[in-house]
């Protein structure tokens, strides 16, 4: 019988958790999800949302597409060089969501704005280039 998607995130999230030395008290306070979602989560009984995977995978160093079933790399018993790959990778995901809001924002702007905005960035990346 094949497992339900919350069956294998709950699976997955204990594996997580089990080999990084977390408990669901401590996974809440760092992922920001309350301790009932937690268990919930970890039991099977809730899928939690996306953004849920991307807090709880960044804090336990794995991919959220491991953690929500897709693929079986970058889960958790890989090594430290592995670890930081995954973590740059969430960063990405988390980069790209920010990107995505400010296109979101900037396609509410007058011309004036966006050129007010296109000149602060380049002084910004100027900065950073001294």
């Amino acid at each position: 019988m094949e497992k339900s998607n919350g069956q294998l995130i709950a699976e997955r999230l204990r594996q997580a958790m089990d080999l990084r030395g977390v408990n669901q008290a401590r996974l809440s306070k760092e992922a920001g999800i309350s301790k009932q979602r937690i268990c919930y989560y970890a039991g099977g009984r809730s899928v939690p949302k996306t953004q849920t995977i991307f807090a709880m995978a960044k804090f336990l160093m794995v991919s959220p597409t491991w953690l929500m079933g897709f693929t079986d790399d970058d889960g958790p018993n890989v090594s430290k060089e592995n670890d930081l790959k995954v973590e740059r990778t969430n960063d990405a995901i988390e980069m790209s969501a920010a990107i995505d809001g400010i296109i979101g924002d900037l396609n509410r702007m007058s011309l004036d704005d966006l050129k007010a905005i296109k000149s602060i960035t380049e002084r910004m990346i100027t900065k950073e280039g001294d």
